[in-house]
């Protein structure tokens, strides 16, 4: 497996992260592994054929199909066909990236019908609708930008990938003109202040109690905001930011797993164990000994 990944910052202040790794795997059967992540992700497929497992749903992959995946989906590629290998490219994004502050254009509409269970055709895009041909260049152009870095790259692929979630708004047509129930300018502001907090103090003890203050907002409604906004349970999103950061005191030969546990913000190794395999779908112990994660 041959994985090119890079991470494209926008700004020191905005500090959301897109993630763009074009991955090639030879033919074979893949486990399914149950894992889940916080950020929105879009798959398209460049060469080759094989099956995707969503859950408890299978889809015939073919070159050109593109995917979308809202927080905490599970999925995976589970067989690559003979006789050539697969080529695909996944972009990721936290949902934080269209309703923030910073983005006044793109609000929650934008996220409906990405973070909400998928119906009929499911996670798989029509491969007929004349939206795809946009959609397909815009994911390209975001994974140029990304890995040959031109002159203000940042700029460039934060333009594409906003270019790509109208594409996608179009795709969904009505469904993105639904009334919903509006949050005010308040909400959005609470749930930034709730992750800046969580950005800087996610190792240490954090209580619901804590957060809904920092909000002002009552314990279950800071939960209600920060599932309609971000498609993943408050708990959920700060276990993920623990797990991301024992992924790199693990990638550390000189560091134990329970030192990398108490370091990232697990009590004890039963918790993080458990944790771990749940995001990753791998214990601690196996991820360091693969190199394919």
């Amino acid at each position: 497996m041959i994985v090119n990944d890079v991470i494209v910052p926008f700004s020191k202040e905005y500090d959301f992260l897109l993630r763009v790794t074009t991955m090639y795997v030879l033919p074979g059967k893949r486990e399914f592994q149950q894992h889940f992540h916080p950020e929105i992700e879009i798959v398209l497929f460049k060469s080759g054929t094989g099956t995707y497992a969503v859950e408890k749903k299978e889809y015939a992959i073919r070159p050109g199909d593109v995917f979308l995946f809202g927080s905490n989906e599970i999925h995976k590629v589970t067989e690559i066909n003979k006789p050539y290998g697969m080529e695909w490219v996944n972009i990721h994004f936290e949902p934080r990236f269209i309703w923030s502050g910073a983005n006044q254009m793109f609000d929650e509409k934008y996220l409906q019908t990405i973070l909400e269970p998928k119906a009929e055709p499911g996670n798989q895009l029509n491969r007929n609708d004349l939206n795809l041909s946009l959609i397909r260049r815009e994911i390209t152009e975001i994974q140029n930008e990304a890995y040959e870095q031109p002159k203000d790259y940042e700029a460039m692929s934060k333009a594409h990938l906003l270019v790509l979630l109208v594409a996608l708004g179009r795709y969904f047509g009505a469904s993105t003109e639904r009334e919903a129930a509006m949050l005010n300018v308040s909400n959005y502001q609470a749930i930034e202040r709730v992750i800046s907090h969580i950005k800087v103090h996610y190792a240490e003890s954090l209580t619901l109690d804590e957060l809904a203050r920092i909000a002002n907002m009552s314990s279950s409604y800071l939960s209600t905001v920060f599932k309609k906004l971000n498609g993943i349970s408050l708990w959920d999103y700060i276990t993920s930011k623990r797990i991301n950061c024992a992924i790199e005191y693990l990638k550390k030969s000189d560091i134990s797993i329970t030192e990398a546990a108490l370091k990232s913000g697990f009590n004890n190794n039963a918790n993080f164990n458990y944790a771990f395999k749940k995001l990753t779908g791998r214990s601690p112990s196996q991820f360091r000994v693969e190199d394919n994660f």
